[in-house]
């Protein structure tokens, strides 16, 4: 064993450690104290400390984090018109509008509406860099642009129109009225406007506008995105930021005063102003390109505020947020800062992380939403989003940096002793003991050549009641005493039959029974060590009452002393009592028990229950009843693989997933975690889950470890408000129709086949995919729709009318908003609907009654003439007709009942579908009866499918269908073969013995049959994973991998004369996902389409291809609708009958 200690050297909230690395077998190391000591005396070494404590946030104790950091950004990735953001701004309704250097988007917390300018659509923007944003009051935008002017937005109509009044600005250039870099409303009217050398006062409804210069560098050829304007205290004057320094307007004077000393006079670019920001009513901060000042606007005065950590930011300052809390935010070039409470520095505030890489990225622009996220814009990498609410779950990952270094964050297992001390194990690096306390870090390689190789995998830690800890790893066990302080290989009771089982084996749980008996299990067999002697159980075939399988992946000693194991094939459950085990699984015949039973984890729970989590959902067994309840992704879980499962001390269970973290209230509510609620990853690890004294609990993931206390968990009070964001008419998948979200009322003409579809939003930006919704259109449907995560509804084929959609949204700890945002919807009647229509079919309807009643006049006295003439051959007539009815009516009532008795030949859909689950058939006759038929049956691990097409349809055909279903039937049930090509010769050998018998029914001279069948037969191994296929005039497809493939039978039919092996089977291995294809000739040879030819196979097979991947029933309703569009509905008469199945018998399969 290698012993590897790491610590903690804990100065103020600074947690710095050293690594030490001892080879040896027994003592932990302890260097620790004399360390510390050593490094305080030394002067150089505080100095660093104190340098590092300013970098650092403050904070202590696991998970504390010195640098938070923002979430992935959005980019062109997710729809950004650019990554280069220029300027972020928040209108009243809570849109995101993100200006970039080529283009302005609007953000809804989904997607990205990015309007750009389209030289042939005069309503669109003018110019694609975009400078300045503000709102007006009526929820317009007033939008600046570089080249382009200024832009109005007009939300009612969702489109843009160029400001012209601007443009004709008298002493000013048109080259400096179409370049904005700053925007400013004062009052309800009032627009300021800045360009290059001037300020400008716009009357937005007199459209006046008043043009006032300020001081210009001609040799400054400097230049930012945007200059600030800023409101004075006493509303009297505007302050202005300019590329050679700061002004000062006086409104009533018209007048400009320039503090050039605020950053000195440069020509290098250093004396711009990039932002300005009051702090009270004297000072003010200014953001320059030479770093932030503090200016004092009484005097004059202006003082540098320094940088810490140049290297980490630069001087540059673009712009300041001074966010709800009263903290000041910078945007640097070089990443975002955080100004100190008393003025004097700024340092780094949070990191900003791209694809798993720190971005030090300069920072353009800040914004706090009104939900109190931070979003911040970069020069290259688009938008960052940092949610400054504490999140629900602390983590350890690579990216915290309170521990780093660590070897591998894949923890396997986890267990925290009474002394606060945390045991974790890895996937393949051995296990770290954390202690909270004294916070120091311990990394044992139990095994060293399997930690050299990644191997060294610790899949269980348990500590018994004497405080010995043991440690199941995938090469046998080892155990901590804590009276030596030492770690050491188990001696395994001194034989060494199970030193060598052991060793060679993954020991995956461990646990204590009442007695004190511990219990290893393995992936090999169950375990127990009595303090003095092992004792080992296995699988005994044919014992009901051993274990019911050797691989155990869990171990749970419940209140009353069962020890139930969990294994590959369900849970055994051993009863101290009786020495003997009794098993918990799904049966044979189809009895569901628990939801798989592949058991991954297990827990009880405070009535008693025993949780039970499966690859396939999660189970809740009563032992008093002896009932189960089954939890899966229908009832809001993540996922169905339930790693890891346990119950907090308020009764709700936590489960661990490859999706995240559900939680499942004692009501049967289902709340879902993501790794934006603070988990280390999504994917945890299986049995890797403890609960500690003080009810805290702890997953242990791929990438890291999650650990919370459940009932600190903080909601997200943020109540949201829904707002539509767009309105479609679309109509075979194109958009015919666009409304702005803003329009309030939809008044649209009712089109057949046309879908309306509404978009909408909480805009609740901080994990928008968690937000739910719920929608009610009232005059058409009865109630609320049910809770969901779309953030849109459709409706196709809405009838004419008048309606109201209302439409409820919640945040992502489901606050709802309880006032419905409403929407208006006319649908108006199309032309044939109106009240003239209407008038119109009411005069033409009378019309046509008077026409029909003149015409049944005239014909009745026409035809009571002819009667009167013609009344004895039309009684004849009658008579006959009366004769041909009966007989009529007599054979199609012995036909209908010839259906009935082969429907009953042919096995059920509930038959076929308990056999073969994922499945379909697809049986159409030509005629009542058919002359196609199919085969299902089971025996053992072999399920026979076979599929028949016998000479001829209807009546004729369905004779031969019995004959030949009673032939296939004895062949395969009674004789029991079950080499298809064996079942094929004897089907055609006594097909042929029963014809001979009839003269017309046998032709001699060339030894052949009249009347056959074409057959196609597999017999699918489910023990092997192959299917055996023979065909008589008949082919099998197989899909694999997105491709098809055909395996032909033989070129003779059954009835033909065949000597020696005329049916060799083909051999074919199966996977999972593999669909098997049978069929008769009757979907290929069938006429139809424009120019009336048949079907064929290759478009056969190009229509199985494409939607092989659909739910097998949604192929069977694609199959006949294809047919029923090939025959052109009536125009082509089916010409034979139609037989087609697809399978997919591996589905579900565990191997």
């Amino acid at each position: 064993m290698v012993a590897i200690g790491l610590f903690f050297v804990p100065m103020s909230s600074f947690h710095q450690f050293c690594l030490v690395k001892e080879y040896r077998r027994t003592k932990f190391c302890n260097l620790g104290s004399s360390l510390v000591n050593s490094m305080r005396k030394n002067l150089h070494f505080r100095l660093i400390i104190s340098w590092m404590l300013l970098m650092l946030s403050s904070g202590g104790g696991m998970g504390a984090q010195s640098l938070p950091h923002a979430d992935m950004p959005l980019t062109i990735d997710q729809g950004l018109s650019s990554n280069k953001i220029t300027t972020l701004f928040q209108d009243s309704r809570g849109y995101l509008w993100i200006g970039t250097e080529d283009g302005l988007n609007r953000y809804d917390g989904y997607q990205m509406e990015v309007f750009r300018h389209n030289p042939i659509d005069s309503l669109s923007i003018t110019d694609n860099f975009i400078t300045a944003i503000q709102e007006a009051d009526n929820g317009d935008l007033w939008v600046g642009t570089r080249n382009g002017g200024l832009n109005l937005w007009h939300r009612r109509d969702h489109c843009f129109s160029l400001w012209r009044p601007l443009l004709f600005t008298p002493d000013v250039s048109a080259a400096d009225l179409t370049e904005i870099s700053g925007l400013l409303r004062l009052g309800g009217t009032e627009l300021w406007v800045k360009t290059p050398s001037h300020l400008l006062r716009v009357e937005t409804v007199s459209q006046k506008v008043a043009a006032f210069g300020h001081y210009n560098n001609v040799f400054n050829n400097s230049r930012a995105v945007r200059y600030p304007l800023l409101a004075g205290r006493d509303s009297a004057s505007i302050w202005v930021g300019t590329k050679d320094g700061l002004n000062r307007f006086e409104i009533a004077g018209r007048t400009f005063k320039r503090f050039a000393n605020v950053v000195g006079n440069r020509q290098d670019g250093g004396s711009t102003v990039n932002d300005l920001m009051w702090i009270d009513n004297d000072r003010m901060m200014v953001g320059t390109s030479s770093g932030a000042m503090l200016f004092h606007c009484h005097t004059g005065v202006s003082q540098r505020v320094p940088a810490f950590l140049p290297d980490r930011h630069s001087e540059r300052v673009n712009a300041f947020l001074q966010t709800s809390d009263k903290q000041i935010w910078l945007a640097t070039g070089k990443g975002v800062a955080l100004l100190d409470s008393d003025l004097k520095s700024y340092r780094p505030a949070i990191r900003l992380y791209y694809n798993g890489d720190e971005v030090n990225d300069e920072v353009t622009s800040l914004l706090e939403d009104r939900y109190g996220i931070i979003w911040v814009g970069t020069r290259k990498n688009g938008v960052f989003k940092f949610d400054r609410k504490p999140r629900k779950f602390s983590s350890l990952t690579p990216r915290d940096p309170i521990i780093t270094h660590l070897e591998s964050y894949n923890f396997t297992s986890i267990m925290v002793d009474e002394k606060d001390k945390m045991w974790l194990g890895t996937d393949g690096k051995g296990l770290y003991v954390i202690d909270k306390i004294t916070e120091k870090v311990t990394h044992y390689a139990l095994d060293p050549e399997r930690f050299k190789s990644g191997r060294d995998v610790v899949f269980a830690i348990f500590r018994d009641s004497r405080g010995y800890v043991w440690i199941g790893v995938s090469g046998g066990i080892y155990r901590y005493d804590p009276y030596l302080d030492d770690i050491e290989e188990f001696d395994y009771a001194g034989d060494m039959k199970y030193a060598r089982l052991l060793r060679d084996n993954q020991v995956r749980a461990i646990v204590e029974d009442e007695i004190g008996n511990i219990w290893f299990g393995t992936r090999f067999g169950l375990y127990r060590y009595s303090g003095t002697t092992l004792e080992s159980f296995f699988t005994e075939p044919g014992q009901a009452a051993s274990l019911i399988d050797d691989e155990i992946n869990a171990l749970m000693i419940d209140r009353e002393g069962w020890l139930w194991i969990g294994t590959r094939k369900g849970v055994s459950v051993y009863k101290t009592s009786k020495d003997q085990f009794w098993a918990l699984r799904n049966s044979d015949v189809g009895e569901k028990i628990l939801s798989n039973d592949y058991v991954l984890s297990l827990a009880e729970g405070e009535g008693g229950e025993i949780w039970i989590g499966t690859r396939s959902g999660l189970t809740c067994y009563r032992k008093a009843t002896g009932e189960t309840s089954i939890y899966s992704v229908a009832n809001g879980l993540l996922n169905d693989v339930i790693n890891s499962v346990v119950e907090d001390r308020k009764k709700r269970v936590w489960v661990g997933t490859n999706q995240g973290i559900s939680m499942i209230t004692p009501q049967g509510h289902v709340s879902n975690f993501f790794v934006t609620d603070g988990l280390s990853g999504p994917s945890f690890n299986a049995g890797s889950v403890f609960k500690d004294q003080s009810g805290r609990l702890y997953f242990g993931g791929s990438e890291g470890l999650t650990y919370f206390a459940p009932e600190s968990i903080r909601v997200n009070q943020f109540v949201p408000v829904v707002s539509v964001s767009s309105v479609k008419l679309i109509h075979q998948g194109v958009v015919k129709r666009q409304w702005p979200g803003e329009a309030g009322i939809i008044d649209l003409k009712y089109q057949k086949g046309a879908t309306l579809r509404i978009d909408y939003s909480t805009l609740d930006f901080s994990i928008p995919h968690k937000n739910h919704y719920k929608v009610y259109l009232e005059g058409y449907d009865e109630t609320w729709q049910p809770v969901t995560e779309q953030n849109y509804v459709a409706y196709s084929n809405l009838p004419a009318g008048d309606y109201k959609l209302k439409i409820l949204g919640s945040n992502s700890d489901a606050v709802w908003n309880e006032q419905p945002t409403e929407l208006y919807i006319i649908v108006n009647p199309p032309l044939w609907q109106t009240g003239y229509a209407i008038a119109f079919y009411v005069v033409l309807l009378a019309f046509l009654l008077y026409s029909i009643i003149q015409f049944n006049v005239r014909y009745y006295r026409k035809a009571y003439h002819d009667m009167r003439v013609k009344n004895v051959d039309s009684q004849k007539i009658e008579a006959q007709k009366e004769v041909l009815s009966r007989i009529n009516r007599s054979l199609t009532d012995s036909i209908n009942y010839a259906k009935r008795i082969q429907e009953a030949m042919l096995p059920s859909d509930d038959i076929i579908k308990q056999l073969v689950p994922e499945s379909f058939v697809y049986f159409r006759p030509k005629d009542i009866v058919s002359g196609d038929f199919y085969y299902f049956f089971r025996r053992g691990n072999l399920l026979f499918v076979g599929a028949v097409d016998c000479t001829g349809h209807g009546v004729p055909g369905a004779f031969m269908s019995i004959i030949g279903y009673d032939l296939l039937k004895n062949v395969i049930e009674v004789q029991g073969l079950d080499d298809p090509g064996e079942i094929l010769m004897s089907v055609n050998t006594m097909l042929r013995d029963t014809f001979k018998k009839e003269t017309y029914l046998y032709d001699p001279r060339h030894g052949e049959v009249n009347d056959g069948m074409d057959m196609g037969l597999c017999v699918i191994d489910y023990d092997q994973k192959v299917v055996r296929f023979a065909g008589a005039n008949h082919s099998l497809y197989v899909v694999s991998d997105n491709e098809i493939a055909t395996y032909d039978g033989a070129r003779s039919a059954i009835g033909s004369e065949c000597r020696g092996d005329c049916f060799i089977p083909k051999e074919i291995e199966l996977a999972e996902n593999d669909i098997l294809y049978m069929f008769s000739d009757g979907y290929a040879d069938q006429f139809g389409g424009p120019e009336g030819k048949k079907f064929k196979y290759r478009r056969f097979r190009h229509l199985l291809l494409n939607i092989h991947k659909l739910p097998f029933e949604d192929q069977k309703a694609i199959l006949h609708q294809k047919m029923e569009e090939w025959m052109m509905g009536a125009t082509y008469e089916q010409v034979d009958d139609i037989l087609l199945m697809g399978l997919k018998p591996m589905a579900g399969r565990e191997d």
